[in-house]
């Protein structure tokens, strides 16, 4: 599916909609209501956490006072176990299920600091906050605040831009807003910086890329992949996006290892171009996803196999430096690792036997609270 949301180089902040309390129509299961988000591949992982996050609270506003954790952890999973099969690989996503998760976990076993639909959706909320606070998104810093969960894209672009000189040429490896922002900056500083694009499937996004750039007042050299290892020794540098990084490895568009190797050979800076909310909580990094062959053909004859390998796991240590919004950080450093273990999944908390009236009574008062 391409994505519902645009992003150019000439694109503004989201504005995603909530419901008011108790007014949504929402009948459908929370699996059923972000099914158009579970199957939206095309938007940023950033993005799409925060469309994401406001479906989920216009269906957590239809939800009763009195809604329940036993009856909520069966529909919570299967709307989070949906997403994880699709987007669980992307760092921002996999950290929003991990919200849900923490945040449901935290209501069952602190009922007297509010219910568990008041909690989902003020966590809800924090998704949808494009601020440009501290990212306050580690689960260790707490599931009460309500700074911003995502970090701005053009926070990476001073940093990646200060090292770069006049004219260069940029190999660009995927099409991420953080890539974006680089680009727009170093055009903005008159570096004059000039694109190398490479353009292949899936939806030759290449192109698209092209076209944005050029419109914006960027040069940009459109190379196919059949040429691009020649082409390449031009760059001066390459820029890869992810929206996946572990210590072991990072996901990346198919092809960067061979570049990978060019890179080495030529001397030529192999720079990874990301956010820190792109670290995957899983820590040393999740495997590559496999692709959806009918976006390459989908009308194929029967006895043609189709090549899905849009993506693939590159080793941490193949590039020489990240740039993300604290500057270049190096890949041995212990300050970006996540620091805590990954929540269970919801599931209906244990009853106590012989629970007091009173404390019954106490509870359910807190949570029509």
């Amino acid at each position: 599916m391409t994505s519902r949301v645009s992003y150019t180089f000439s694109a503004g902040q989201a504005d995603p909609m909530t419901s008011v309390d108790g007014m949504s129509s929402v009948s459908t299961s929370l699996a059923e209501h972000l099914a158009e988000c579970v199957n939206d591949t095309g938007t940023s992982a950033a993005e799409l956490s925060r469309q994401t996050a406001s479906k989920a609270q216009e269906w957590f506003f239809d939800r009763p006072l009195t809604w329940e954790p036993k009856e909520a952890a069966p529909m919570l999973e299967e709307a989070l176990s949906a997403l994880e099969s699709k987007h669980g690989w992307r760092g921002v996503m996999a950290t929003w299920i991990d919200r849900v998760r923490a945040t449901f976990h935290f209501a069952c076993e602190n009922r007297d600091q509010g219910s568990l639909r008041s909690l989902l959706i003020e966590e809800m909320g924090a998704w949808m906050n494009t601020g440009d606070d501290e990212n306050p998104q580690a689960l260790e810093r707490g599931l009460r605040s309500d700074g911003p969960r995502t970090t701005q894209a053009r926070a990476v672009a001073p940093h990646a831009t200060k090292p770069m000189g006049v004219g260069e040429t940029i190999l660009v490896l995927g099409w991420t807003p953080e890539l974006v922002e680089c680009c727009r900056a170093a055009h903005r500083a008159g570096l004059k910086p000039e694109l190398l694009i490479p353009v292949g499937h899936p939806e030759l996004i290449g192109r698209g890329m092209a076209r944005d750039a050029a419109r914006f007042g960027l040069r940009a050299r459109l190379v196919l992949d059949a040429a691009l290892w020649e082409a390449a020794r031009a760059a001066d540098r390459v820029w890869v996006g992810t929206e996946s990084i572990g210590v072991e490895h990072v996901v990346t568009p198919a092809g960067v290892i061979g570049i990978a190797e060019l890179c080495e050979n030529e001397e030529i800076p192999l720079e990874l171009i990301s956010t820190t909310d792109s670290i995957h909580p899983s820590a040393l990094g999740v495997a590559a996803p496999a692709g959806d062959p009918d976006r390459i053909w989908g009308e194929r004859p029967a006895g043609v196999a189709v090549e899905t390998s849009f993506t693939e796991s590159v080793p941490t240590r193949a590039f020489h430096r990240w740039y993300c919004e604290h500057g270049s950080v190096g890949f041995n450093s212990e300050a970006w690792a996540p620091k805590v273990g990954r929540p269970a999944l919801c599931a209906a908390p244990e009853v106590t036997e012989n629970k007091p009236a009173e404390l019954t009574a106490a509870r359910t008062k807190a949570e029509r609270a």
